[in-house]
């Protein structure tokens, strides 16, 4: 009751501290290593036997943790503190008996070793003081305080023990007898008589370490230590017994920061445009002073508040417009393989140059139609007398084929006595199912065309009609090959009518095979249009390469000359460029006039100076059925017509190809196999066969396309 008294005290004082400064209250957790110590006197508990000479002293170690409040109660150097901890201060007390023992009739010296093991914990509040009375520290705290708290835990174990002789040696039992047990008198069990209430005061040192800038959080690493001062049994048995404590830990505490006022700043800032303006219609510069305006915005950072005020002001500066427009232009050449350089100068060589292209003889026709499809080139009779085969040569492959009508009635005109046959055909597919009256009439129709323009008498032309054809593209569902059956064959008696087309002529080729000019134009206001013009003078004829266009040009224009043979010179005049760009309003840039400079060598020259590279023939030469890679048929016609035409030194590149339809590496095998076929029936042991594959050489969407890929 003393104790409790004295913590009432302690309590009522604590107010007479309390000021009007600045609070600021933390709390937290803590946690320690409790290192105790007890002091003692007493043999035995009560209930519980013992007949040792009675305990001093104990030692133990444990754990002490629990919460805490503190409250500042004079300026910033006293604080008021408050902790819940629960501390475990369980200690072993030990002594030592000295007797004497008989050992073979002999009298030796003996110890009995008595142990008393407390387990004790206990529930506490801890009201405290903290003072920070050193200026050159004021984190570092001296703390003092009374402990107050309940037993939780009050178990105890003891033992008497043989220590000496240290390896033999029993105790008897009362009757005399040997217990053969080093043992006795070995208890366990709760403490009677323990004291409901433990008390005790505890002074430390600890010191503050800020773990953020605000330092709203703390780590103190803390020293305390606690002297018990009532006794752990409260019992006549027990003349003394308490327990002290060297606590070891720390804290973290979280502070509750009083809010403080900002300071307030003001700010003045001025900020003042220049706007240039190109204005049309004036001849000097001129000034105007802008109206100013501001605005106000607050800043707050941790402690200040800063109004800030900015002025604005736009003040412009007239300026006379001046509108520029330029352009560039560069001339490149781009050789047949990608290459681009500059073109400094366009070397174009003469060569003789024969051609051979076959002759699919297949006409092709829309879904459930029988009229011949615009693509082919038909003729009325006035224009079939004056049609020449002499005129194809500058037409493509594909283009040759859509002449095909007119090619076989200009032989038939030549071989009086040949004959055709019509094979009409459907696609056995959807609306052309079972049509075979679709199919007479699209022979029909090719048959009136050759007897009504080229004069062919009806009774040279047989017409049949069926279903699918005799060797059709499959599989028979697949949109591309319901195209390639809807046709009308044509087969002769005579092999000349459908032998492939065969023209000899002087062709010129260019290298580089192209021209590329490449535009670059700028306008102050925008583009109106440009103007690119590129000529050359070819006797009386000029040869001119024109584009135009409105708003930006762009980057690059192409003259191709492998595609447009027409268009390469056969003198040496220089093609002559220019570009011309027109603002929005009308200004103009015209740049500088430059040529391209070309070098020609004609067949005749080469001759004369004994070069053998003059002359290329170029066979296209066979066309194979889908899927096939055997010559059979026409093609071994072919294949002997050319035969004739190889040299000794001749340099023979065979190359094999397919349409797009079907797998890559399947074409690509396809191909190759192609080409080793017609590599063998030539017999042309050096030539280098190639299988290309798949490749876009003429219009894969049409069927004929895809023919002519084979």
């Amino acid at each position: 009751m003393k104790n409790l008294s004295l913590l009432l005290i302690f309590f009522s004082f604590i107010p007479c501290f309390a000021t009007d400064s600045e609070a600021i209250m933390k709390f937290g957790v803590f946690g320690n290593a409790s290192i105790n110590s007890h002091s003692a006197d007493f043999s035995r508990i009560p209930d519980c036997p013992n007949c040792s000479p009675g305990f001093r002293t104990g030692s133990g170690l444990g754990l002490a943790f629990g919460g805490l409040f503190e409250y500042p109660i004079y300026e910033n150097w006293v604080d008021f503190g408050l902790r819940a901890v629960y501390q475990d201060f369980s200690a072993l007390l030990e002594a030592k008996e000295k007797t004497v023992i008989i050992d073979d009739n002999e009298l030796r010296q003996g110890e009995f070793t008595h142990t008393f093991d407390s387990k004790l914990a206990v529930f506490a509040f801890e009201p405290h003081v903290k003072l920070r009375p050193i200026n050159y520290l004021p984190y570092f705290n001296f703390s003092v305080g009374f402990n107050l708290g309940f037993l939780t835990k009050k178990e105890y174990s003891q033992k008497e023990e043989i220590t000496q002789p240290a390896d033999y040696g029993t105790f008897l039992n009362e009757d005399g007898s040997d217990s053969q047990s080093r043992i006795r008198n070995a208890f366990k069990g709760e403490l009677s008589n323990a004291s409901g209430l433990k008390a005790g005061v505890y002074f430390g040192v600890s010191y503050e370490l800020p773990l953020n800038a605000e330092r709203s959080l703390l780590l103190e690493p803390e020293v305390n230590y606690l002297l018990g001062l009532n006794n752990i049994v409260d019992n006549p048995l027990v003349n003394k017994w308490k327990s002290n404590s060297l606590r070891i830990g720390a804290a973290l505490k979280y502070a509750l920061l009083p809010k403080k006022e900002p300071v307030k700043q003001y700010e003045r800032l001025e900020q003042i445009d220049t706007l240039r303006i190109e204005t049309e219609g004036i001849e000097t510069i001129a000034f105007a002073s802008g109206i100013a305006t501001s605005t106000r915005e607050k800043i707050f950072s941790k402690d200040v508040e800063l109004l800030r005020e900015t002025f604005y002001r736009t003040d412009t500066i007239k300026i006379p417009v001046e509108y520029n427009v330029t352009a560039a232009v560069e001339a490149y050449g781009v050789t047949s393989d990608g290459k681009i350089g500059k073109a400094n100068e366009f070397l174009v060589e003469e060569f003789v140059s024969n051609r051979m292209d076959p002759l699919l003889n297949y006409i092709f026709f829309e879904d459930n139609s029988s009229a011949i499809p615009e693509r082919y080139e038909t003729l009325t009779s006035p224009s079939a007398e004056v049609f020449k085969l002499d005129s194809l040569y500058k037409k493509s492959t594909i283009d040759i084929y859509y002449n095909l009508l007119n090619i076989i009635g200009s032989r038939m005109s030549e071989f009086a006595k040949a004959k055709i046959t019509l094979s009409g055909y459907n696609s056995d597919f959807g609306n052309e199912k079972s049509r075979t009256d679709l199919s007479e009439q699209r022979a029909n129709n090719v048959k009136n065309y050759l007897v009504n323009s080229w004069g062919v008498s009806a009774n040279r032309i047989s017409v049949r009609k069926g279903n699918l054809p005799t060797n059709p593209s499959t599989p028979l569902d697949v949109p591309e090959k319901i195209a390639e059956n809807r046709r009308v064959e044509i087969t002769a008696d005579d092999y000349r009518i459908l032998e492939p087309v065969y023209i000899e002529n002087t062709q010129r080729y260019s290298t580089p095979s192209m021209a590329k000019f490449k535009l670059a134009a700028r306008a102050d206001r925008s583009i109106g249009k440009w103007e690119f013009t590129a000529h050359q003078q070819k006797g009386d004829e000029v040869i001119t390469f024109e584009r135009q266009g409105e708003a930006n040009p762009p980057n690059e224009l192409d003259w191709n000359f492998v595609n447009r043979e027409e268009t390469i010179s056969e003198l040496s005049e220089p093609i002559e460029y220019q570009f011309i760009v027109y603002d929005s309003k009308g200004k103009k840039y015209t740049t500088p006039r430059d040529k391209i400079v070309f070098k020609v060598v004609s067949v005749d020259e080469k001759k004369a100076a004994s070069t053998d590279d003059y002359r290329i023939d170029k066979y296209s030469l066979i066309l194979f059925d889908f899927d096939k890679s055997e010559i059979a048929g026409n093609n071994k016609e072919i294949v002997n017509f050319i035969k004739k035409k190889i040299k000794p030194d001749s340099s023979i590149e065979i190359k094999g190809y397919t349409d797009r339809t079907g797998e890559d590496d399947y074409n690509l095998k396809l191909s190759e196999r192609r080409a080793e076929q017609t590599k063998a029936a030539l017999g042309a042991k050096e030539a280098t066969a190639l299988g290309i594959g798949e490749i876009d050489l003429f219009d894969n969407d049409l069927p004929e396309g895809r023919f002519y890929c084979r």
